[in-house]
């Protein structure tokens, strides 16, 4: 992907992801006790697995992007088709990633963690920089994002979906 299409390419999806985060807020049986609940130490947890994915995928690239997904992990890129799966991850990022003057950086301001501790997600605020003639960054586009997390049988969580949208 190119830089220029990034801010297009993460745009969109959000809707589909707070639908997932709507969904999974119902407990089973239509009741509508909450499934997502304050649990500090939980949400600092997943707050953590998310700035150390971006720290990954700052310092390793692809290899730190996909590495941070489930095996049937979904990235919702705008205006094209979803990426199922770490192969279709790789090929939208491949290109964005690959190119060192690149940047791509996120910090998540919130974390919410569901009542049984197996599925949360973030949220936060991403920049699409390339590093211009002089050395300092150029700004291409601001986002906000949301990412939803699972976590594994090992207790690590992995990315199960993400997506972003235009910050104004």
């Amino acid at each position: 992907m190119t830089v220029e299409r990034a801010s297009r390419h993460f745009s969109g999806g959000a809707i589909l992801v707070g639908a997932l985060l709507a969904c999974a807020a119902c407990a089973p049986g239509g009741s509508s006790k909450r499934a997502f609940i304050s649990d500090v130490h939980a949400e600092t947890e997943l707050l953590a697995a998310d700035r150390a994915f971006a720290r990954d995928t700052s310092a390793r690239g692809i290899e730190g992007w996909v590495d941070a997904f489930t095996e049937d992990g979904v990235l919702l890129p705008a205006g094209e088709p979803i990426a199922r799966g770490k192969a279709a991850i790789r090929e939208v990022m491949e290109s964005l990633l690959a190119d060192p003057t690149n940047r791509l950086e996120w910090d998540p301001d919130r974390a919410s963690v569901s009542a049984s501790g197996d599925l949360g997600y973030t949220l936060g605020h991403t920049t699409i920089a390339k590093v211009g003639p002089s050395g300092q960054p150029i700004v291409l586009a601001k986002l906000k994002y949301v990412t939803v997390w699972k976590r594994q049988a090992d207790g690590h969580w992995k990315v199960a979906a993400t997506a972003g949208t235009a910050d104004p």
